[in-house]
């Protein structure tokens, strides 16, 4: 995969008129980071052509989005820096740099922002930490400093929840909590492990034990699925845990010799979780495997296999799987297209046949499916699977999970 596409991962970020409309709407504009060599600025573009409309601000040194000031308002943050230690605070409506907060450990994942002076972010690596950040004044209001390593942290409605593995090895997991206040809770998750250890100092062959990590969009409740095993369902206001053995799921998967997996997930507004990743490959150092796409029941905690697939997006109402494999046997990058699903798994469309896709970001019904140099972008509706656009950018860009219009 290309630095472009890893500085981006697939999301979706629910709009006030998405939500009124009962659904996503084709968007007008999208913004586009666009790099030269490492620097960066953020523009407006049009959402068929990715061709500037707005002025452009300068972000710095691998910008990439955070998140947009409450009611979708005219300010954004970005991370900033190699390590993401600084957020940039530009007016998007004016296309306007406001300034910029050097934070003490590199932001990860989503953040939280709902009320204008309070902005809740996490850190990740040895020293995690959930920051309370004041976007008003520029300052640092708290750090709560968390034992354990941050492996993914997500946000939706107000809440910001992270997954902690131990600080070494492999261990018990357990869900990080913070609301806008700040206030952090810790609650273990039994029966779920995380983490990553050195097999082989020669070879450096890690293995690594990554399970999903899924919110509900109303931010009531969250889900922890391993690759193996019951999947672990969180209340976020009562703090209380029920472990649910999924039915159904695919045997030949639960009993199959890996050697460490990572999964990802997705909550639908149809009460479906999407989930996928990889599997390593017992004695193949740097190979993986495809996970495939499974589709669990949020109600009846039930599951089944969609399909082929590394990884898995949605804007709500309809899915996305396509995959990215590297093989080493053969020096070449692998894939399965783009295939796109109902919320209830029904399947729409495929294209792109048996193409290694690396980045596909979805702005309303639209998916932006990227080249490796981030040049390229074909344009799929998703309620049809009509590919209404392929075209270039002058420079590399990535899209980001937020649109201005409608």
């Amino acid at each position: 995969m290309s630095k472009f596409g890893l500085l981006l991962l697939a999301a979706v970020l629910l709009t006030t008129a998405e939500a009124a409309a009962k659904g996503p709407m084709a968007p007008r504009t999208v913004f586009g980071i666009v790099w030269q060599k490492r620097q960066t600025s953020v523009a407006e573009l049009n959402a068929l052509t990715l061709r500037p409309v707005s002025k452009t601000a300068a972000l710095g040194v691998a910008g990439r989005y955070l998140g947009r000031s409450p009611g979708g308002g005219g300010r954004a943050a970005f991370a900033v820096g190699e390590s993401g230690s600084r957020i940039v605070f530009v007016d998007v409506e004016k296309m306007k740099r406001e300034g910029a907060l050097s934070l003490p450990c590199g932001v990860t994942g989503a953040i939280t922002w709902e009320t204008a002076d309070r902005l809740v972010a996490a850190c990740g690596g040895p020293a995690s930490s959930v920051l309370v950040v004041d976007p008003v004044t520029r300052r640092l209001r708290s750090r709560t400093a968390i034992r354990g390593t941050l492996i993914d942290v997500q946000a939706v409605n107000g809440v910001l929840v992270g997954l902690l593995a131990p600080l070494d090895g492999i261990g018990q997991a357990r869900l990080v909590l913070a609301r806008g206040s700040g206030r952090v809770r810790t609650i273990a998750l039994p029966g779920i492990r995380a983490g990553s250890v050195l097999i082989d100092q020669e070879t450096y062959r890690i293995r690594i034990e990554h399970p999903a990590l899924a919110l509900e969009p109303d931010g009531h409740r969250a889900v922890v699925i391993p690759a193996v095993g019951a999947v672990v369902e969180v209340d976020l206001a009562r703090l209380d845990t029920v472990a649910h053995a999924l039915e159904a799921r695919t045997l030949a998967r639960a009993n199959k010799e890996v050697e460490g997996a990572s999964r990802h997930a997705v909550w639908t507004w149809s009460e479906t979780i999407a989930m996928s990743g990889t599997d390593g490959v017992p004695g193949q150092a740097h190979t993986t495997a495809p996970a495939g796409v499974t589709l669990i029941d949020a109600e009846k905690w039930t599951s089944r296999d969609l399909g082929a697939g590394t990884n898995v997006a949605s804007n709500g109402m309809s899915l996305l799987g396509w995959s990215l494999m590297w093989d080493a046997a053969r020096q070449r990058t692998l894939g399965n297209g783009l295939t796109g699903y109902a919320a209830d798994g029904a399947e729409r469309f495929h294209l792109f046949g048996d193409e290694a896709i690396t980045t596909v970001t979805l702005a309303g019904t639209y998916a932006y499916v990227a080249s490796a140099d981030a040049r390229r972008f074909r344009i799929v509706d998703t309620e049809s699977g009509k590919i209404i656009g392929d075209v270039r950018t002058t420079r590399p860009t990535t899209l980001a999970p937020m649109r201005s219009r409608f």
